[in-house]
């Protein structure tokens, strides 16, 4: 069994210092993560990033920014051969073909 809640605890010179309570989901985690090590967040990434937990100071000098996948898509949405080749290889040398 598992429970739909859970503790999330974060410190650091960027993270508002408080003890109030807030909510998110699991899917924010990565976002926030993301935006705090200043890399793009995907924008068919589930979550959004947790300002609400990131000092005014921070926010104010850090915009979140958002980039399209990496991979080349054609305009019937089929992933190009070549980046499929790229994506087997990559999951064979880790093992998983």
């Amino acid at each position: 069994d598992h429970d739909n809640e859970g503790i999330v605890i974060l410190s650091g010179e960027n993270i508002q210092d408080t003890d109030t309570k807030f909510e998110c989901d699991i899917t924010d985690i990565a976002p926030t993560l993301l935006h705090l090590h200043n890399l793009p967040i995907l924008h068919d990434m589930d979550g959004t990033v947790l300002t609400n937990i990131l000092t005014k100071k921070y926010m104010a000098q850090n915009e979140i920014t958002v980039e399209e996948n990496q991979m080349d898509i054609g305009e019937n949405g089929d992933r190009s051969r070549e980046n499929r080749d790229k994506i087997e290889d990559q999951l064979e040398d880790l093992g998983y073909l």
